[in-house]
C-alpha cells in the first residue's frame, strides 16, 4: 500500500506541475494575442497614414508638373514677345535715323 500512496503523490505532483505550466502557457498566449492586436492596430494606422501621404505626394507631383508646364509656356510667350518686339523697335529706330 505504501508504494501505491507514493506513486499517487508523485502523480499528483506531476499533475499539479502540468496544470501550473498549462495555466502559464494560457497566460502567455493571452499576452501574445494582446501584443498581436496592438501590432495589427499599429500596422493599420501606419498603412492608413502611408495612403494619406501617398495621395498628398501624388497630388503635389501632379501640381508640380502642371506648374512646370505653365512656366515653360510663359517662357515661350516671353521669348516670342521679345522676338516680335525686337524687329519692331529696329524698324522704329531706323525711321528716326532717316
Amino acid at each position: 500500500m505504501d508504494l501505491l500512496t507514493e506513486w499517487r503523490k508523485d502523480q499528483d505532483v506531476k499533475l499539479t506541475k502540468i496544470a501550473s505550466d498549462t495555466s502559464k502557457l494560457k497566460q502567455q498566449n493571452e499576452e501574445i494575442k494582446k501584443t498581436y492586436q496592438e501590432i495589427e492596430k499599429s500596422i493599420n494606422s501606419l498603412s492608413s497614414k502611408y495612403d494619406e501621404v501617398k495621395l498628398k505626394l501624388d497630388s503635389m507631383d501632379k501640381e508640380r508638373k502642371e506648374q512646370k508646364e505653365y512656366i515653360i509656356s510663359l517662357e515661350k510667350k516671353v521669348k516670342e514677345s521679345k522676338a516680335h518686339a525686337q524687329p519692331a523697335s529696329r524698324l522704329e529706330m531706323s525711321r528716326f535715323q532717316e
